[in-house]
């Protein structure tokens, strides 16, 4: 019997030092961050929240954590334009996959920097500096900002309903198409619609519903406000409709690969 429990230990013994020697020898995956390219456009208010979306391939990264930050910047890619951003706090949202890996999607929520005037950022980097000195410049897409003195104000029709749609048959993460739904447009001309506050946007009016139809870029888009050109009663003004986010995409890396930016992040 004890040269049996003694065979049963050393068996036991080998096994656990066969494992150990496997997970010793086991590559140790690096620590990665990604980021996808994404059209921002944000009317300024004072409460405004920026939202911008990180993934890294690990959960417990230091950088998902607001007490290792030191400093966010909003940078552009000729360092022309420097932003410093103030973090408010970091969630975590949802679990996604890229080239097989498994990734994890964090929203980091800025205040909106303070502005008077339009400001744009054609190519946009986040920076990020921690408090240990390491510090990450990753690639976000096109950030602009948009300054109307009296957003909220004018209010020359009724907004019933706001829906946000993709293009048909197509998954890639951008908004194709939205449908406003008004009370009435009697006595009212649409002159132009625009989400940047730049490009006119090609639009239908049917009844009370109005169709805006949003050119597709290779970039994504989940949220914009709406700037509205209105004559009503033979007066021209400008209406406001504030940032608004028409839908989540929980497979932007699957589907939009090409326009995804993978950084080391030891």
């Amino acid at each position: 019997m004890t040269q049996k429990i003694l065979f049963i230990i050393s068996g036991l013994l080998i096994i656990g030092a066969i494992i150990a020697i496997i997970v010793t020898n086991k590559p140790k995956v690096s620590d990665k961050l990604l980021t996808v390219e994404t059209e921002y456009n944000y009317v300024y208010t004072d409460s405004k929240v920026i939202t911008i979306k990180l993934y890294a391939n690990k959960k417990k990264h230091k950088i998902h954590h607001k007490e290792n930050i030191n400093f966010t910047f909003l940078v552009s890619n000729d360092d022309n334009a420097r932003f410093e951003l103030d973090l408010l706090d970091i969630k975590y949202s949802h679990e996604e996959k890229y080239i097989g890996d498994d990734y994890y999607a964090y929203n980091y929520h800025f205040k909106m920097p303070r502005l008077e005037t339009n400001l744009l950022i054609d190519d946009a980097y986040l920076e990020i500096q921690l408090v240990d000195g390491t510090s990450y410049l990753m690639a976000i897409g096109k950030f602009k900002f948009l300054y109307y003195p009296h957003v909220g104000v004018e209010k020359l029709i009724k907004i019933d309903g706001l829906h946000g749609y993709k293009l048909q048959g197509s998954e890639f993460p951008r908004l194709n198409k939205i449908i406003l739904e008004t009370n009435s447009l009697d006595n009212t001309t649409i002159e132009s619609i625009s989400i940047d506050g730049e490009t006119n946007l090609n639009f239908e009016i049917n009844q009370n519903e109005i169709q805006i139809i949003i050119p597709f870029k290779r970039i994504a888009l989940f949220q914009a406000p709406l700037i509205l050109t209105i004559t009503k009663n033979g007066q021209t003004s400008v209406q406001v409709v504030d940032n608004f986010l028409f839908f989540n995409d929980y497979q932007t890396l699957e589907i939009a690969s090409d326009i995804c930016h993978l950084y080391e992040a030891n």
